[in-house]
């Protein structure tokens, strides 16, 4: 996810220096002080948040053709973050579980909290395209009950 680590750069270590009779032990204390440093900032990075974490188990469900297991993950995610990419994500989810009515509320809450979409289009075209099959889909049902009914009627 975007935004959710800040990474630290190796340029913010410095190097000790020292002269005198107390060079030696002031170079073992500033190594032992790095290092530490190091530990703890490595510790930091590799513990990611809880929506981190949510976030990539949704995606190994996602993979893994588990949707209900990762839409359920997702809304932990933005419920914990409010990070609106996780609302694509939760879109993309749905979609795969047939879910069109949830999937075009998950996009267009995206569209309507993120700041900025570089591909808002061909997000907005996707949500048309979703009405367009929900369209089609509603008409296909009660086509097929009408014909029902009329095969009950003639019997």
């Amino acid at each position: 996810m975007r935004g959710l680590i800040a990474k630290e750069s190796d340029s913010s270590l410095r190097k000790i220096t020292t002269t005198g009779v107390n060079s030696g032990l002031v170079r073992v204390l500033g190594l032992v002080l790095v290092s530490a440093a190091l530990m703890v900032t490595s510790e930091v990075r590799a513990q990611p948040s809880d929506a981190e974490s949510l976030f990539a188990e949704s995606a190994d469900a996602y993979r893994a053709g588990h949707f209900d297991h990762a839409i359920e993950l997702l809304e932990q995610a933005y419920k914990l973050s409010k990070e609106p990419v996780l609302l694509f994500n939760l879109a993309k989810a749905q979609e795969g579980k047939g879910d069109i009515p949830g999937a075009i509320l998950s996009y267009e809450k995206y569209l309507s909290e993120a700041a900025m979409i570089s591909d808002r289009g061909a997000i907005e075209k996707r949500v048309e395209t979703l009405r367009a099959q929900l369209a089609d889909k509603s008409a296909l049902e009660k086509r097929a009950e009408e014909e029902r009914l009329r095969a009950e009627r003639a019997e």
